[in-house]
């Protein structure tokens, strides 16, 4: 038990000693600089971020209201849902060599909406007066990336699935009869894009980003305060985005900076 203490004792004095030489050197008069280690140049590893743009109409669309039981039919102009939108995203990245793939999760809080009130147009039954509105509350996707780098500069292609929450809503005037036709639910579709992300340094990058969205098709239904039962055409959700946002990327290696 001596023995094994003594050596003990004496191997931690010989790392403590050979420490002290290292981190002090008395003909420099004092104390070395710690090391400092800084990420590695890689796109390699996890993010997370904020954005923000801007969404607009893709395809405008005449809304038909009818009812299958009397035949009823009138037209109207469609809705042209525009506005911004914010919100964040994470994901990661693996690089090898110049090539950059992974992964990124996203979802914006969003103001894209269009409406109009008290607009008249001719039907089978009469004039018919039409005040309509839609909006995207909010919307996300989940999307595979992949890309070319060149040093800092990271070009690449995404696409994947997106979901939405779309509200429309027609309220309709014909002679003494009024209806409601509505619209409210999650819709689920896919988003393609691209982009170019800039690396500030090691742990912040820039982007700039766009994507169109398609969140399907979906009829407003509704009654009639005479008991008609009516129905839109397909009204389609799809969109431009265009947005900007920050990326702060954690990394997993490391390197002593020269």
């Amino acid at each position: 038990m001596r023995i094994l203490l003594s050596s003990v004792a004496a191997a931690a004095l010989f790392t403590s000693g050979a420490y002290a030489a290292d981190v002090y050197e008395p003909m420099a008069g004092g104390l070395k600089d710690a090391p400092v280690y800084v990420p590695v140049n890689t796109w390699t590893g996890f993010y997370i971020g904020a954005n923000g743009g801007y969404g607009w109409n893709a395809d405008k669309k005449d809304l038909v209201f009818t009812s299958p039981v009397t035949g009823f039919r009138g037209v109207s102009r469609g809705l042209e849902p525009e506005g911004g939108f914010g919100g964040g995203q994470a994901g990661y990245n693996w690089q090898r060599g110049t090539i950059v793939f992974g992964i990124e999760t996203d979802i914006q809080g969003s103001d894209i909406r269009d409406s109009y009130n008290n607009v008249v147009v001719p039907s089978n039954s009469g004039p018919l007066g039409v005040s309509a509105k839609e909006s995207v509350d909010f919307f996300g996707t989940v999307r595979g990336r992949i890309g070319y780098a060149m040093d800092r500069t990271l070009i690449y292609a995404t696409g994947g699935f997106a979901y939405g929450e779309v509200n429309s809503r027609f309220d309709l005037t014909n002679g003494a009869a009024t209806a409601r036709l509505t619209r409210d639910r999650t819709d689920t579709g896919f988003a393609v894009g691209g982009g170019l992300e800039y690396a500030l340094n090691p742990a912040w990058s820039f982007k700039v980003e766009y994507q169109y969205i398609d969140l399907g098709s979906e009829k407003a239904t509704g009654t009639s305060s005479n008991g008609v039962f009516l129905t839109t055409n397909e009204i389609d959700t799809n969109f431009h985005t265009v947005r900007v946002g920050i990326n702060y990327h954690i990394h997993d290696d490391y390197v002593p900076l020269k």
